[in-house]
């Protein structure tokens, strides 16, 4: 009797949720399963390349290329691996019942995986989300870009204004490299408005006593040494306790204007349309079981960055990229020997390596067992692992010519 096809679902087209769906395809023949991705957005961001949409004058690029170098569409990654893609945002899950439910319509699953991603954490902050800007989007990006451009044009033509002053608030990756970035756009758009490029302020406020906490202090220290030497103001042990339209408040009463404020402070689990009520941490991550199901549902997987996922120290694990797609490489595994009837395994946390790239050809790379390489050639290896991502995703030659693509277009301004 032939066995009859599974219906794998998978919520969320980012790093964790793609690559499940590919790996899914290449361990499972078409007649054992159908699998189906589900985002609210047509396209899969590379947000590693993020930090270059906000930073690239269009002088130098167009924003059409920009949206090119960072956004696949899902219908053509997806095609060439018999996925279905459907473009909609999932409105109910009914855990018990096996369906999920989107534009008035449902599917019925085997099997569920979630990974539909974080939004941005203001803390309950009073008017952080009304005032601040966030770095989640291409259009967040083009905001940015935009609003600086906007403030220098502004002060350039009065003799009234002393500085432009952008402060981000959280000095963690995504801080360190947007600040990075916006020195680049900071001289270029002095130079295009004759408006004095000292007088354009870029400042990292973090509540800590050191940039990216929870790293060690062999990444700490060059990076807050890179960030020194190429202009960026560091202030530590800044807690910010409430924004307004034009200054933020601190924890010691101090008040501080701003031209342009960026909320890169933390990130925590997009919200889950859970029909059954689950538990959730203050991340608002859900609690996994060893193999990373759902508690009393194991057939809902969760990865990235909706897993409550804890290391040997029961320490939960990083928010990375690069633990997503270890997730998904797991997921997948564990989904196709269960289909084929095969025993399943529990998950393994395991350290990974990142690169943090700050600004030009310079980067740091910090590897699993300590060893920190920084410069150039930690740059170089970055093009190649972003290269190598593109070739989970296309074919060699498309992989090649995109991995070419951003590097032309991303190196214009340094």
């Amino acid at each position: 009797m032939q066995q009859k096809q599974k219906i794998i679902a998978i919520v969320g087209g980012g790093f964790g949720g793609l690559n499940a769906a590919i790996l899914l395809r290449k361990y499972l023949r078409k007649e054992k399963a159908h699998v189906v991705l589900i985002d609210k957005s047509p396209y899969h961001l590379f947000y590693p390349s993020l930090y270059e949409v906000a930073s690239s004058e269009e002088e130098f690029v167009s924003i059409k290329a920009l949206k090119k170098s960072i956004a696949l569409p899902f219908v053509d990654v997806l095609s060439r691996h018999n996925i279905q893609f459907v473009e909609a945002e999932v409105t109910k899950i009914h855990q018990r019942e096996k369906y999920l439910v989107f534009r008035e319509e449902k599917i019925d699953y085997d099997y569920l995986v979630l990974a539909t991603g974080s939004v941005v954490d203001f803390f309950n902050i009073p008017g952080a989300k009304e005032h601040t800007l966030t770095f989640k989007s291409v259009n967040d990006a083009l905001k940015i870009r935009a609003s600086l451009e906007a403030l220098v044009q502004e002060a350039s033509a009065t003799t009234a204004k002393k500085a432009v002053r952008v402060i981000i608030a959280g000095g963690g990756f995504t801080g360190v490299e947007l600040a990075a970035e916006l020195t680049n756009l900071k001289k270029i758009v002095a130079w295009k408005y004759s408006f004095p490029e000292e007088k354009i302020e870029i400042e990292i406020i973090e509540a800590s006593n050191k940039l990216m906490p929870g790293m060690g202090k062999n990444v700490c220290l060059p990076i807050t040494q890179r960030l020194q030497e190429i202009g960026v103001r560091l202030s530590f042990n800044s807690m910010i306790t409430e924004v307004s339209e034009k200054s933020i408040t601190l924890k010691n009463g101090e008040v501080q204007n701003f031209d342009m404020i960026i909320w890169s402070a933390g990130i925590k689990g997009a919200e889950i349309p859970f029909e059954t009520k689950i538990e959730v941490d203050k991340k608002n991550r859900c609690a996994t079981c060893t193999d990373l199901t759902l508690k009393d549902f194991p057939n809902i997987y969760l990865i990235g960055d909706n897993a409550c996922v804890l290391d040997s120290d029961k320490n939960p694990m990083p928010q990375t990229a690069t633990q997503a797609i270890d997730q998904a490489e797991f997921v997948a595994h564990n989904i196709a020997a269960a289909v084929n009837g095969y025993p399943t395994f529990e998950y393994s946390t395991k350290p990974s390596a990142y690169i943090i790239p700050v600004k030009g050809k310079w980067a740091l790379l910090h590897l699993t067992n300590g060893f920190n390489l920084k410069g150039f050639f930690a740059w170089v290896i970055k093009q190649f692992v972003n290269l190598r991502y593109f070739m989970r995703l296309l074919p060699f030659w498309q992989a090649v010519k995109l991995a070419w693509f951003d590097m032309d277009i991303y190196t214009r301004n340094d």
